[in-house]
């Protein structure tokens, strides 16, 4: 029986240029999903870091001899914490697959390169990479990286390899070239996930092909189907959103900090903005009350009052209950 194609990538549907992402790196772009202009095709960029202010794209689509190739640009992933860069495809239901990718590097100084799999996530996910002159197995977990398996490799900038990895269960087996180099069984695998491709240094990825047989597809298909319907049925118990009321803000916003509360003490909602000020000791915050917008200035040492009032109420309401 013919294999099932999951993914069939080699990148000439994009446009020569960036990949869309977050141009000012931004909080916004850090804690939601954007949609910013331009061409995704499959994939998806899970990656901010507001260092990158100023830099610009992570990956570009680049063209030699009529074909098109994904480009890392990053050159650094250690500021201001370890930094993964990578794009994803696929959902978190794929599961025993064999991702083929070709990959070239354009520098052997540092840094790593390779495909992803078993991506549940950006920060939980199993590579194979090229690193410090060997071809590894690792499993990482946010900022930490555990080697599951390790061989020296011998790369340059000059060839480009193509890296395999086959997925079974809990078995693995990673191959460059079509030699096999590491073949174990880890119980990452089992969790499945997504495909990616990584790199912490300017790598040119000219293919992604992600396979898996008839039955595996159907069973994955009725593991996404299934996965729906608990969450709608579970939405179901729960009262739907309802438009209250709008708010005409008048300019007003913030970045991120958005909080609700009895701020001024007079039984009332305000909705409070934290917003940056001129003055490092200053806190800028817009607080709503009634049907009007009002900016309020409090200092840093008349917040941290305000603070430690509450949390002394909060203990003492705490021990009357206990009397």
């Amino acid at each position: 029986m013919a294999d099932f194609i999951l993914l069939d990538e080699n990148f000439s549907d994009f446009p020569i240029g960036e990949f869309p992402y977050d141009k000012n790196h931004s909080a916004m772009g850090e804690y939601h999903f954007i949609h910013y202009p331009g061409y995704y095709g499959k994939w998806y960029d899970p990656v901010c870091n507001h260092v990158y202010n100023g830099q610009g794209a992570s990956w570009i689509i680049s063209e030699y001899n009529g074909k098109h190739f994904m480009e890392q640009m990053r050159i650094r992933n250690d500021k201001p914490h370890r930094t993964f860069p990578m794009l994803t495809s696929g959902d978190r239901f794929w599961r025993d697959y064999t991702i083929t990718a070709s990959v070239r590097m354009f520098t052997t100084k540092w840094g790593n390169a390779g495909i992803g799999f078993c991506c549940q996530n950006s920060a939980n996910l199993l590579v194979l990479v090229f690193e410090e002159h060997e071809l590894r197995v690792e499993y990482r977990h946010k900022e930490d990286v555990t080697v599951l398996d390790s061989v020296p490799f011998d790369y340059n900038c000059d060839d480009t390899y193509i890296l395999k990895a086959e997925i079974k269960g809990s078995h693995v087996i990673c191959s460059v070239d079509d030699k096999v180099y590491f073949e174990l069984d880890t119980e990452y695998a089992r969790q499945g996930g997504k495909v990616a491709i990584t790199a912490t240094i300017p790598t040119q990825f000219g293919f992604v092909n992600v396979t898996t047989s008839e039955s595996t597809a159907a069973s994955i298909d009725a593991a996404r189907n299934a996965y729906k319907a608990e969450c709608e049925d579970t939405q179901a118990h729960y009262p739907k959103m309802k438009l209250l009321k709008k708010i005409d803000l008048k300019g007003c916003g913030t970045g991120r900090q958005l909080r609700f509360g009895h701020l001024l003490g007079n039984g009332e909602y305000q909705m409070l903005m934290e917003q940056s000020a001129v003055s490092p000791h200053l806190t800028l915050m817009a607080i709503y009350y009634g049907s009007m917008v009002n900016l309020l200035t409090i200092t840093t040492l008349e917040l941290y009052q305000q603070i430690c009032l509450c949390r002394y109420m909060i203990l003492m309401v705490m021990a009357l209950m206990r009397l």
